[in-house]
């Protein structure tokens, strides 16, 4: 199923929290517990460093690549209630926009699609989530914030991928996901000019860890997938987000707690990983998602469409 996994060292001097390739796959951004946000050009067999960004004051636990259309940007988010933006240009990296109005850890951080625009938004130990915008009639960044979005503590964020919800009006709503420590997922929605709470789902018992908005869909319908310290795998669908009800079923119940969770790009496959420090695959197979075994690997022939 998969023709080969490479591993490579960064050369961070602490545990790396997260790792991310931009849309081409030529760029790796990376952070770490050593408080720094490393740049690397991906070559077929080694990383190339291009860029070591010291802006942060403790862990840095989250990086995103904005849409290239924006130009070589991206954004980090740390334990020091900063978000930053970093962005390449001649004479190098440099910082370009400094956030730092939340009272606790940011501790994840989404782009939006790039249909709407320059747009971050991140979450915080504080329970709020600020969206981040960049004006460019006024050349400035704009900055909102959700109050009391979780109880808790927010943990990962997810925007839902830029499709009408009026097919014959063609209106579109920048819309994402939020979930926390509270156990709830909560979808956000943007109308009249404001964010306003669309939904509250609930079914976890624990922990919600991460979630992750599948980015196609197919006949209209949405999905989503969840995980957390219950040690559950739970994918929500819905054919008229807004309107109809989210469904759910669990796809699996692991033995330990799940902390991430990743759809592929064409969402053919998503990707759980947790306390055992393995990466597991689904697949779907009909209506069903199955794990791939690592028996069925190793046949010789790659997804290279995945």
């Amino acid at each position: 199923m998969f023709s080969a996994s490479l591993s490579l060292d960064p050369g961070h001097r602490a545990p790396i929290y997260d790792a991310r390739l931009n849309i081409f796959g030529n760029r790796l951004a990376t952070c770490s517990g050593d408080q720094l946000v490393k740049i690397f050009e991906v070559r077929e067999n080694s990383l190339l460093q291009l860029a070591e960004l010291g802006g942060h004051q403790g862990p840095v636990w989250q990086v995103d690549w904005a849409h290239p259309r924006f130009g070589t940007l991206c954004a980090s988010a740390g334990y020091d209630s900063r978000v930053i933006f970093w962005q390449e240009k001649e004479t190098g990296w440099e910082k370009l926009y400094e956030y730092s109005e939340h009272s606790g850890s940011v501790n994840t951080l989404s782009f939006a699609s790039e249909r709407f625009g320059l747009k971050l938004a991140c979450g915080s130990n504080d329970g709020s989530i600020s969206i981040h915008s960049y004006d460019h009639v006024n050349g400035r960044w704009e900055a909102v914030k959700i109050e009391n979005a979780h109880s808790q503590g927010i943990t990962s964020i997810s925007w839902a991928p830029a499709v009408p919800i009026d097919e014959e009006q063609k209106i579109f709503e920048p819309r994402f996901i939020t979930c926390g420590n509270d156990t709830f997922l909560k979808i956000w929605a943007f109308r009249e000019n404001s964010w306003e709470l669309e939904k509250v789902l609930v079914a976890h018992t624990d922990f919600v860890r991460d979630v992750a908005w599948c980015p196609i869909v197919y006949d209209g319908l949405h999905k989503i997938l969840s995980v957390g310290q219950d040690r559950q795998v739970l994918l929500w669908r819905s054919k008229a987000i807004g309107k109809e009800e989210w469904g759910f079923e669990q796809i699996t119940k692991t033995e330990g707690a799940i902390w991430h969770a990743c759809w592929s790009p064409c969402a053919t496959l998503f990707t759980i990983s947790g306390e055992d420090n393995k990466n597991t695959f689904f697949r779907e197979y009909g209506n069903n998602w199955v794990e791939i075994k690592e028996e069925n690997e190793g046949n010789g022939e790659a997804e290279t469409n995945a």
